[in-house]
């Protein structure tokens, strides 16, 4: 999916499901200066239809934490509580003023000047540790990735993590979920096309890149580049 703001940034996205998985658990949006990408996890195939859910509340105009809060919400009311739940990034671009806001381990990165920057931190057991210096990098072996901390789901309240950025011309912002980054590293991310690139000649370039790499988790990108 390819799209643009009249005056503003172009943008494309696109979200593949993973070798094996039953369904497609990830979706993405982009539509009145609000992108969104859903990483949603649930069993007896709700993580489909939570996806899809969120991305209802989050994909939209509004202060980030009430979104977020309608998203917690209706979930709980459409599964259960504890049914499923998602890991969400989600962007709003207002001028030349971005606010990025977030739970889980979906991720935003900031591609200026040749440089990926990352914009976000995973809210996971194993980046808490990090965060609180009880592990080091060379002792994360796995074990723990997948356990979140913070995410949308109907038994937590968390209230999204926030970051604001003033903008450039030029810049580029990447929306992943962890079906991309658990691939490719930041290096790898900047890679496999040049900066100056349309937004869907990078997204395709990451997909087929996590693909071709052995990725077999559902794997998401949304790029949203400035004039």
């Amino acid at each position: 999916m390819t799209g643009h703001e009249q005056h503003g940034p172009v943008w494309a996205g696109e979200a593949v499901q993973g070798v094996g998985r039953e369904a497609l658990e990830d979706t993405f949006r982009g539509d009145a200066g609000v992108w969104i990408v859903v990483d949603a996890f649930g069993g007896d195939g709700s993580g489909a239809y939570a996806a899809q859910l969120v991305a209802a509340e989050l994909g939209v105009p509004g202060e980030a934490r009430e979104r977020f809060a309608a998203a917690r919400a209706r979930l709980s009311a459409a599964i259960s509580p504890n049914g499923a739940g998602a890991s969400v990034v989600r962007l709003v671009i207002d001028g030349m003023q971005a606010e990025i806001a977030w739970l889980g381990r979906c991720r935003a990165y900031l591609i200026r000047d040749a440089q990926v920057l990352r914009m976000t931190r995973d809210h996971t057991l194993v980046e808490q540790w990090l965060d609180e210096g009880r592990v080091t990098p060379a002792d994360v072996d796995g074990r723990f990735d997948n356990i979140l901390v913070r995410a949308v789901m109907g038994c937590m309240d968390d209230d999204p993590e926030l970051v604001r950025i003033e903008l450039r011309p030029g810049d580029r912002i990447l929306l992943v979920s962890d079906g991309v980054w658990r691939v490719l590293d930041e290096q790898a991310l900047y890679l496999p096309v040049p900066e100056a690139a349309a937004p869907a000649q990078m997204v395709r370039a990451l997909v087929a890149a996590v693909v071709h790499r052995g990725g077999t988790d559902d794997a998401t990108a949304v790029v949203v580049a400035l004039p």
